[in-house]
């Protein structure tokens, strides 16, 4: 792996045998473009023989963090979490729908309950005792039941943080609660009062999830349009997360200061780290890749600066005593 990198600068420098040093190089990549090796994330490319220009400046442009890309690649992010909210909403509106009915007719069905036929025998004082306890009995399975489904209400599978900034603007919360006191009370007429209650916070919560998302829909039609123009590698990262190269550039290599790309020049400036970092390996393949597959119509040039300088950083036009520009000919300018 490290003599990936060894070699690679060694060429750009143009130290020793060149040839042996391209011939060691390419043995070495072998190693690592395999489906267990170090470069996996760029084999697909190899194997579809899919690294040309266009691919390649494309990789470029990722690991230097162009401006452009990252644009694009926040607002297809932006896109996804708005499809996601949407979906968000959807659960939530269907959880408050469940709760409300189950609610609704729960409570409604206490009245059933609230007091005990009296069409007995004078002489059945003890089967007027006993259907009594019994109906202590099922509005005792009814509270549990009332309860439960509150219970159940706040550990359904849905996004809390956004349901929380629905149910606070009506207090629903505390509606909730005071059913869920009076059934631990087994206070049936103050449950009978509540019902209608709650079932109208539930109805005026389910109206404006409901609108917002009407309005999402529109927003996220609005800008799928125009970011499906969008490269589709940068669409397959935001929403398929695969395990390639572009989300490696995007989520590690971006942020390192190995190498600036300039589409408008097609230059290379490689800089040497100060400290040596795990992801060195990939960036240096990639060059060395170009290196060792030149194509007519490549016209990338490589500027390789050994060591960081201040002043380079703060003028990039300005090169370092000792920088060599290599094309993919091997000559040096």
């Amino acid at each position: 792996m490290e003599r990936i990198v060894e070699l690679t600068k060694q060429i750009l420098s143009k130290k020793g045998n060149i040839e042996q040093a391209k011939e060691e190089l390419q043995q070495e990549l072998e190693k690592e473009l395999k489906p267990t090796g170090k470069l996996s994330r760029i084999l697909e490319l190899m194997d579809k023989n899919e690294l040309n220009q266009e691919n390649y400046e494309f990789m470029l442009r990722l690991i230097s963090n162009d401006k452009e890309l990252e644009k694009q690649i926040n607002e297809l992010k932006e896109l996804k979490d708005l499809g996601q909210k949407s979906k968000d909403l959807e659960v939530i509106r269907d959880n408050f729908k469940t709760t409300r009915d189950e609610l609704f007719r729960h409570i409604e069905s206490l009245e059933n309950t609230t007091a005990p036929k009296l069409n007995i025998p004078i002489i059945g004082a003890i089967q007027k005792r006993k259907k009594e306890r019994e109906n202590k009995t099922i509005l005792k399975t009814k509270y549990e039941l009332i309860i439960k489904i509150i219970n159940d209400s706040r550990t359904k599978s849905e996004n809390k943080n956004l349901k929380e900034k629905y149910t606070t603007t009506n207090d629903l919360k505390y509606t909730l609660d005071s059913i869920y006191k009076n059934c631990e009370l087994g206070n049936v007429n103050k449950l009978k009062e509540l019902g209608p209650v709650v079932n109208d916070k539930y109805n005026s919560l389910i109206d404006k999830v409901e609108k917002d998302i009407s309005k999402i829909s529109i927003e996220y039609k609005e800008k799928r349009r125009k970011l499906e123009t969008y490269d589709k590698r940068l669409r397959d990262y935001t929403y398929q997360r695969r395990n390639n190269f572009v989300a490696y550039a995007i989520d590690k290599l971006s942020k390192r200061d190995f190498i600036q790309y300039n589409k408008e020049t097609k230059e290379i400036t490689i800089n040497e780290p100060e400290e040596k970092h795990p992801y060195e390996l990939m960036v240096f393949a990639i060059v060395a890749l170009n290196i060792l597959n030149p194509k007519k119509e490549n016209e990338i040039r490589m500027n390789y600066v050994k060591k960081i300088d201040k002043q380079y950083k703060l003028d990039k036009n300005a090169k370092p005593e000792g920088t060599k520009i290599i094309n993919n000919k091997g000559k040096s300018k």
